[in-house]
């Protein structure tokens, strides 16, 4: 069992007892969020969930003060059906078992509604649709605690399961990457590794490239604005290979813009980001990311859909580093981009209220007030 325990001084310290975490996923390869985040935690041990029938027997074993659950759809992230319905089981079972012993199961909830990717598809294809809402119906129902990115989180849940209403909550931001990812390569030797120009403007979208993320509408903007000073890129591993096409066909074999179609490790990331003047992304829609936060930990500026959790970001770094536009970006829209990253800023954005310690003890301290609430019930 993959296991990280922080010091049981600092639990001592705070006269607070060790809180045992069960966490799915304790860490994930796709998404630095999780294990900064428990990293980043004091007094706690926590244990990485994974839903096979080992592990419940596992979690008959071992008591849990906390289930904590990153992403309700991760259940339907298997290859073959039987894994699906065998992950929907033990989890549903796991969170029982802790919840029968005073345990408390605890969401936080990256994305209220689930984007629709090839990853969620199940989620709606025939009997693994009606598999997915009594799935949802019978979790949701036994959650204690929910903790939200976004303030504006809270009605999106409320509005899918009107009996959350009732269920506390608590609001822990998105927190910045600083630190958590190499950046020791120069802009000059980025650009040089990319092929990239030393005298252009370069944007960047970065990260899995979903549809959600809307790169049709940066590429189209883009392609219609004739400036040989812009460059684009286009970084990640796309999440379908059709889709991939489909973004090269837009571009028209524009050679202006280049496309890096493949999962970016950890390493390489700072290569993409330091070559990069500004990072756009025209969401259609989104509650919340981890590509925004990552670019504004490389000190680059970021352009976004006008949508309320970038409102709340904006109100913390200011309006010189992040820009909120129109959800229909346009060439126009984009001269206007262009000229806002050529204005002069700070060094890098102040993102002190974002930092892993602080929002790390901030969900330590949901949790135990929620098991609180659970021992005087």
């Amino acid at each position: 069992m993959n296991a990280h325990i922080q010091t049981a001084s600092a639990a001592t310290l705070s006269e607070e007892p060790l809180l045992s975490i069960l966490a799915w996923p304790a860490s994930s390869l796709m998404n630095r969020y999780t294990a900064s985040l428990y990293e980043n935690m004091a007094g706690v041990a926590v244990d990485d969930f994974k839903p096979g029938w080992r592990m419940l027997l596992h979690v008959l074993r071992k008591r849990y003060d906390i289930f904590h659950i990153h992403w309700l759809e991760r259940a339907f992230w298997r290859e073959g059906k039987l894994q699906i319905v065998r992950a929907v089981c033990v989890t549903l079972l796991t969170a029982l078992i802790i919840k029968l012993r005073r345990g408390a199961i605890i969401w936080t909830a990256h994305d209220p509604i689930p984007h629709e990717t090839k990853f969620n598809s199940f989620t709606h294809q025939g009997l693994f649709s009606l598999l997915w809402k009594v799935y949802t119906a019978l979790l949701t129902r036994m959650l204690n605690g929910i903790a939200l990115l976004s303030a504006t989180h809270r009605q999106v849940v409320i509005s899918k399961w009107p009996h959350l209403e009732k269920v506390p909550f608590a609001v822990t931001p998105h927190p910045h990457f600083k630190g958590v990812y190499p950046s020791a390569i120069s802009r000059t030797d980025a650009r040089e590794r990319l092929g990239l120009p030393d005298d252009k403007m370069v944007l960047l979208l970065l990260g899995v490239i979903r549809p959600y993320k809307n790169a049709e509408a940066l590429i189209e903007a883009f392609r219609d604005r004739p400036d040989d000073n812009l460059r684009l890129v286009v970084a990640g591993k796309p999440d379908t290979d059709d889709y991939a096409d489909t973004l090269k066909t837009l571009a028209h074999g524009d050679p202006r813009i280049f496309f890096h179609f493949a999962f970016v490790d950890d390493n390489d990331l700072q290569i993409f980001l330091n070559a990069a003047d500004a990072v756009v992304i025209p969401f259609k829609k989104a509650t919340n990311s981890g590509s925004v936060a990552l670019a504004l930990s490389f000190a680059r500026p970021v352009a976004v859909s006008d949508l309320p959790v970038f409102r709340e970001v904006q109100d913390i770094v200011g309006e010189s580093w992040m820009r909120l536009m129109p959800e229909a970006l346009s060439p126009g829209e984009l001269t206007n981009i262009v000229r806002w990253v050529g204005e002069e800023r700070s060094k890098e954005p102040d993102l002190d209220l974002l930092d892993w310690p602080s929002i790390s003890a901030q969900t330590v301290s949901f949790f135990r007030s929620v098991l609180q609430r659970r021992i005087k019930a």
